[in-house]
């Protein structure tokens, strides 16, 4: 049986798929927006690039106008969540997934006796891992997912809900009203959009100094001016001395006007391979934040050291053989009670310390807002808009940026110590002296093994044995997590030849070869070093 009538056609694919909404509508009218009636496939096609293309063409027609499917990269991700208070965030599409959408978009079939009876089928798997294995996916670029309306690299304030090709973002409103922002904020919209951000929303938290308050707001506005920065941000790490101070609750709601839900959180874990892993898995999902909460065993981590001065994370993904390129786009943040912090770690974390001066700070009471997260809830139209009539009064005077300087986090220092300049909020960066100071950290532990060395050595060449028994009796001294002393005095031979041509005061660690087949260190003063 042929089928040369449309109206025959639809009625036969009707009954093969069951799309039958009821007797009250006309058979043709139902079928006839369906985007799989314009796209049948016959899988008699023998020639895979030629189904691959059919298959991406009818993707492309349904993907268009109102995109779901992205590329990131060179992998092709679908958005999902957005409801009932889960975030909407990237997934990797697979074999499964990419199944899934292309029955949603094209009729699978196989045309038998000379093409007079279509037989439904499943698309072919081998035409599905052709198409991820496309290097370069036909669909929109995604670079970043937002729940609230952010800055471009220009300045420009996007507003519209959905997918936005120039700054290839994608904005997911969630029913979110913003007043109107003014074109040009007055410096009395300044100080109103201040006072509700630090007075009434942030009033309540026993901050330690105003530079604390300053990081306070900068978290704030971070995921607001982010595609303004060319380059890493640190890590924001909320501390305290003690349970109860407020550290959780900070973290949740500072970010709640940017990101409309609590932000993401990545446990922590004291296996390298397993922090690498879980930085791979949350990044892929492309969130706005990620918060590692409650840390316990200090900040001591080469991978997130690693992830926190990079523009794009680099690892295989689990359970598949390629390796994935992710943008690092996100905010990050951390909680703990008076957490340690290795050398590298402490130069990549902005301290944001509270102190409520109490045993018990988690009975205090008498707060402006009780309920803290649900007042912002319900006022985060209100808090947007002041978060955005700071950032557009910066950029109406001329988006000044301040002269601050910070390793790899030069460009972020310069956007934000000029907001918050601008603003008169004073405090941005003055903490970082003292939080070296009292940090224990790496550099403060090797400070003291360059004095036990240089007091019972001089400037003799030693070998890295002699100084492992130096180390061992220093308290707190990183000798890795190995249970076994073999296991630490590996991690320490590996510690000393990182640590080759550093500075430690007034002694620099020079590596003098091999003797007896193991490495030789010896100090050299560095005004001895100046001067050869």
């Amino acid at each position: 049986m042929t089928y040369d009538d449309l109206g025959e056609q639809l009625e036969y694919i009707d009954d093969v798929y069951g799309d039958d909404p009821g007797p009250d509508v006309p058979r043709q009218s139902r079928t006839a927006n369906d985007p799989r009636l314009f796209h049948r496939i016959d899988t008699n096609e023998s020639d895979l690039k030629v189904l691959t293309t059919r298959a991406w063409n009818a993707i492309d027609a349904f993907n268009g106008k109102n995109p779901y499917l992205f590329a990131n990269g060179i992998t092709a991700v679908r958005l999902v969540g957005g409801k009932h208070d889960r975030p909407t965030v990237a997934q990797d599409l697979t074999v499964d997934t990419m199944s899934r959408e292309s029955t949603g978009t094209a009729y699978w079939m196989k045309l038998m006796d000379k093409g007079r009876i279509m037989v439904p089928q499943y698309p072919p798997e081998r035409v599905m891992r052709n198409m991820l294995a496309d290097p370069d996916p036909p669909l929109p670029q995604l670079k970043r997912i937002t729940s609230a309306p952010v800055f471009g690299p220009n300045g420009e304030l996007s507003t519209t809900p959905g997918y936005n090709p120039t700054t290839r973002h994608y904005f997911d409103d969630r029913g979110l009203v913003i007043p109107e922002v003014s074109e040009a904020p007055t410096e009395s919209d300044v100080e109103d959009a201040l006072a509700l951000l630090l007075d009434e929303f942030l009033g309540d938290f026993p901050f330690t100094s105003r530079s604390e308050i300053a990081h306070a707001l900068s978290l704030i506005l971070n995921p607001f001016v982010r595609d303004m920065i060319d380059g890493p941000t640190p890590l924001y790490l909320i501390e305290a001395p003690t349970a109860g101070t407020g550290k959780g609750l900070l973290a949740s709601v500072s970010l709640l006007p940017a990101l409309g839900v609590p932000p993401m959180l990545m446990t922590q874990s004291d296996n390298e391979e397993e922090t690498r892993k879980r930085i791979t898995g949350t990044l892929v999902g492309l969130p706005e934040a990620v918060l590692i909460d409650n840390i316990a065993e200090g900040l001591n981590s080469p991978n997130l050291a690693a992830v926190l001065t990079t523009r794009e994370w680099s690892d295989r993904v689990l359970g598949r053989s390629e390796t994935r390129t992710i943008p690092v786009r996100c905010t990050w943040m951390a909680t703990g009670n008076n957490p340690t912090k290795s050398g590298e770690m402490a130069r990549r974390t902005i301290r944001i310390r509270l102190d409520a001066k109490v045993e018990r700070p988690e009975e205090r009471r008498a707060f402006r807002h009780p309920d803290l997260e649900r007042w912002a809830a319900a006022n985060r139209g209100q808090l947007v808009h002041a978060t955005l009539t700071i950032v557009r009064a910066w950029i109406v005077a001329g988006s000044p940026r301040s002269g601050h300087v910070l390793g790899s986090y030069g460009d972020w220092a310069a956007v934000h110590g000029g907001i918050l300049s601008f603003c008169k909020v004073v405090g941005f960066l003055e903490n970082r002296t003292e939080d070296r100071l009292i940090t224990v950290s790496e550099d403060a532990a090797w400070s003291q093994l360059v004095a036990a060395w240089w007091a019972k050595y001089s400037g003799t060449a030693v070998g890295v044995s002699d100084l492992f028994n130096l180390a061992r009796d220093i308290d707190e001294f990183p000798l890795g997590k190995s249970p076994t002393e073999r296991g630490q005095r590996t991690a320490f031979g590996l510690a000393m030849t990182r640590n080759r041509d550093r500075v430690f005061g007034q002694f620099e660690i020079t590596f003098e070869g091999v003797a007896h087949k193991a490495a030789q260190y010896r100090l050299v003063r560095t005004d001895e070093s100046a001067a050869a």
